[in-house]
């Protein structure tokens, strides 16, 4: 609301820090969030009405379930990781392009120093390659519009920090990522949710620049699985054709 949007403004002007967490679907009721655009594009921070369609080079492979209890493994190009990060700015400095972060159905955010607030100056954290695209066509198209769809590459995730003028308290700080999801549980259960960019921008925002980091990549599952016959084979060889040799 308004309100909540003066208090936050009070708030910030004396050097609050806060985390906005969009997807994209920054709407209700298919109404814009105008006040709430608005109040970042203050801050130099332009949040996107619009879904991210990743290339295939960056799209993540997901399981859809078949007939018979079989599984399909296709891409989504809604869900994707990044293709590079601003190395110079705290949060991201220690990631690289290997980095499994990874965004969920989200929305485009990008930066106008020249709205921002005097003293205030925006970064792009998180950005997507340029085979991507944004559409605010969703959900009903997914496919690229000339003229309506925005190309890539473009921001995904941005920051923003400084001092207003008359505020001689800490420095305000901003992180705006264009995903709510990296905390979701039921994206856990999935392998799927990575919570770095979420956990180095709170250190961030709460001036524990020395608890940054990047946790080790997970081991992934490499069991070989075989079906009775080929593990028959297998025995067969081992146990009586190999000692022979």
């Amino acid at each position: 609301s308004e309100a909540d949007v003066r208090n936050l403004q009070l708030y910030l002007h004396a050097g609050g820090r806060v985390l906005f967490l969009l997807d994209s679907y920054p709407d209700r009721d298919g109404r814009k969030l105008v006040v709430l655009n608005t109040f970042l594009a203050e801050w130099g921070i332009l949040a996107g009405h619009d879904l991210v369609i990743a290339s295939a080079d960056y799209a993540l492979s997901v399981e859809i379930p078949g007939e018979g209890g079989t599984s399909i493994r296709t891409k989504d190009p809604t869900m994707f990781r990044p293709a590079k990060y601003e190395n110079r700015h705290l949060i991201t400095s220690r990631f690289d392009s290997d980095k499994e972060v990874h965004f969920v159905g989200a929305c485009s955010v990008l930066i106008d120093p020249k709205q921002a607030t005097e003293g205030i100056k925006p970064t792009v954290l998180v950005y997507v390659d340029a085979d991507t695209f944004a559409t605010p066509l969703f959900p009903r198209v997914r496919v690229f519009v000339p003229n309506e769809c925005m190309d890539g590459p473009f921001g995904v995730a941005a920051a923003a920090e400084g001092k207003v003028k008359g505020n001689a308290g800490p420095e305000t700080r901003i992180v705006v990522i264009g995903d709510s999801t990296a905390l979701c549980d039921a994206l856990w259960g999935m392998k799927i949710a990575r919570p770095d960019l979420v956990l180095n921008s709170i250190r961030w925002l709460a001036g524990q620049e020395y608890l940054i980091s990047v946790d080790p990549k997970r081991p992934e599952d490499r069991s070989l699985v075989m079906a009775d016959a080929e593990d028959s084979y297998v025995f067969r060889v081992s146990v009586f054709f190999l000692p022979l040799i």
